[in-house]
């Protein structure tokens, strides 16, 4: 996973989960002028476009998903982790 993150420099720190086959990028409590790029960078070295996508919870996710060394990867940021002041209105401390 280092490898893969040092193909990013300057890429903000993702939480990440790791699956057998696959990982979980996510960015969160960022604003949204850090956070929907960070997505959009990685999902272009994939060769894709991130999306908008409405989870099953209600939440939206701007999403990609890709494959590196034989593992998918998913990179996401979840619109409601986003701090921007005022679209969030305080909600996060």
């Amino acid at each position: 996973m280092a490898s893969f993150l040092e193909m990013f420099p300057g890429l903000p720190a993702p939480s990440l989960t790791v699956h057998s086959d696959s990982f979980d990028l996510q960015f969160s409590f960022l604003p949204s002028d850090v956070l929907f790029p960070s997505v959009a960078r990685v999902a272009r070295a994939f060769g894709t476009e991130p999306h908008l996508r409405q989870m099953s919870d209600g939440h939206w996710h701007f999403t990609a998903r890709g494959c590196w060394q034989g593992l998918d990867v998913t990179v996401f940021a979840s619109v409601s982790l986003a701090t921007d002041e005022d679209r969030v209105g305080g909600a996060v401390a």
